[in-house]
């Protein structure tokens, strides 16, 4: 039932492309803080702050304009550009990167609000516990499949022939900023294609909605006559 649901497949494969971006970043600049660039823990942590603080602040706005906007799927397309954009930026520059996750805070919850809603709204109250499950085991299944790639990255990139644990507690600083963002840029690109299936659901929403008024014309005229 879930399945045979086009609206419900397009933005769930959407949600899932776009997870590969949403926790990856965190994880793979805390890496390059702390083991390339030698920072503690809590430095890097002030420093990537920003994202999810900004994510949680512009949260409710998502929220709002999934109420209130005809096409919530343009908001998600907004978000997701202004979620992936600046994680482009930062793979390809490593700089400017507090203010650039702040943007992608606010871009991603412009995404995550109104697709969650969508989601779990779209056959109706009897199928949303289903529907709730399997947008959530997609997207961790998108966060896993991120982090687990990262490795690999590290090794053709930088190349570095070491677990991401060994990074982590190694004292000496290890130069994986080629691999970062390499990596960064690939999460970016993914995250993006998920505009693809954000714009198909935009046309079949579209073409639904005009059938829908041509009906309505069309009854409207017979009872006239």
């Amino acid at each position: 039932k879930l399945l045979g649901n086009i609206r419900f497949s397009l933005i769930t494969l959407a949600s899932f492309l776009e997870s590969f971006v949403f926790f990856s970043v965190l994880f793979a600049l805390s890496l390059y803080f702390q083991s390339d660039l030698g920072l503690s823990s809590i430095d890097t942590g002030l420093i990537i702050f920003t994202y999810p603080v900004a994510s949680i602040v512009s949260s409710p706005i998502g929220g709002i304009l999934y109420d209130r906007y005809r096409h919530p799927e343009t908001i998600m397309a907004i978000g997701t550009i202004l979620e992936c954009v600046p994680v482009l930026i930062i793979g390809i520059y490593l700089k400017y990167i507090p203010e650039l996750l702040l943007i992608a805070g606010f871009g991603g919850s412009f995404f995550w609000s109104p697709s969650t809603t969508m989601i779990t709204d779209a056959l109706g109250e009897k199928f949303r516990v289903q529907a709730n499950n399997a947008m959530f085991i997609l997207r961790n299944i998108g966060i896993i499949t991120a982090i687990s790639i990262l490795p690999l990255f590290i090794l053709h990139f930088s190349r570095i022939n070491v677990s991401i644990g060994e990074i982590f507690v190694s004292k000496a600083r290890i130069d994986i900023s080629a691999g970062i963002g390499a990596y960064l840029v690939f999460t970016a690109i993914i995250s993006l294609s998920s505009l693809i299936f954000i714009f198909v659901y935009h046309r079949r929403a579209r073409s639904s909605n005009t059938m829908d008024t041509a009906g309505v014309v069309d009854l409207q005229h017979r009872t006239i006559k």
